[in-house]
């Protein structure tokens, strides 16, 4: 049998200095510390009260400039200075509301030209003459209205075809498609998915084999406006659906849209009024005011 040897046990006895030191859960006196916050004073005290806040309306020269809004139904005219659209209201200096940014294709060609709303802050800012330098904003891509897109710039092959999309939640859905008729007429189409048309449907494979597959059934087609020339071509009567004139342009770049139109509906009627004119090459975009426009390279184009 093997023999049990018994546990060794090795007891060590440290001298009195070596020992850790008792803690305590108590919280030293060195360590407390007092926080003393002071009394609130109430909120009637002037301190507490906000600061007089100062009209936007204020006088800028002789001028005044109005109280800014994302949508005032008593502005009805506007006019084309690119890179900015200004209101002209009835007591007070033109002031910008809307930004242009245009691209163009290697070659050269219109490709993109995006169109979104000024913000208040950056509107007063180009409203104000500031003494030795000239005010500058620049534009903002995430804050894009509506995206003009000339889809034919990038071939060689292709020729004009603009199409318009929304990128923000209170822009039109779809796209919107322009058809010109002699530079006497201009339609814009709005176009959404039809979800009854579409060719992935099993009711629909039936239709598509003996058919062929047809793209435009799976868009609804609705007319949105129409610009039609009047008075010699000096005059040009944007219509609604129903062929009510809701707004009018002159050849001089103004825009005057008559009352009722909500804000939908104004920001795609003046998005739709730029893109004809862009698409006619009747911005006039000076080099020095097209600070905002990209040159983008493309390959082969």
């Amino acid at each position: 049998m093997a023999e049990q040897r018994a546990p060794l046990t090795i007891t060590l006895s440290l001298p009195e200095d070596d020992l850790p030191p008792q803690y305590s859960k108590a919280i030293p006196q060195t360590h407390q510390r007092i926080l003393v916050y002071p009394r609130s004073a109430p909120h009637s005290q002037p301190r507490f009260l906000p600061e007089a806040q100062t009209n936007e309306a204020e006088s800028v020269g002789s001028s005044t400039l109005p109280l800014y809004t994302a949508f005032d139904e008593t502005i009805k005219s506007f006019t084309l200075q690119t890179p900015f659209i200004y209101t002209l209201p009835k007591e007070s200096s033109p002031r910008p509301r809307y930004q242009l940014s245009q691209e163009h294709s290697k070659s050269g060609k219109l490709w993109r030209l995006r169109i979104r709303r000024l913000l208040p802050t950056e509107s007063r800012r180009l409203s104000i003459p500031t003494p030795g330098r000239t005010p500058r904003v620049d534009f903002d891509d995430d804050t894009t209205l509506y995206l003009i897109e000339n889809l034919g710039a990038l071939s060689v092959f292709k020729g004009q075809n603009i199409e318009i999309r929304g990128r923000r939640a209170k822009t039109l859905p779809g796209h919107i498609t322009i058809r010109s008729y002699e530079d006497r007429k201009s339609e814009f189409w709005h176009m959404t998915r039809n979800p009854a048309g579409d060719s992935l449907r099993k009711e629909n494979e039936r239709k598509m084999q003996k058919y062929g597959y047809r793209s435009d059934q799976e868009w609804n087609r609705k007319l949105l406006f129409s610009a039609v020339t009047r008075i010699r071509g000096e005059k040009v009567d944007w219509q609604d659906e129903n062929d009510r004139v809701i707004a009018t342009e002159t050849l001089e770049g103004g825009f005057d849209v008559i009352d009722g139109v909500n804000e939908k509906t104004r920001d795609a009627l003046i998005t739709c009024w730029v893109a004809r004119r862009w698409g006619a090459g009747n911005l006039s975009w000076e080099a020095q005011e097209d600070k905002l426009s990209r040159a983008v390279s493309m390959n082969g184009i």
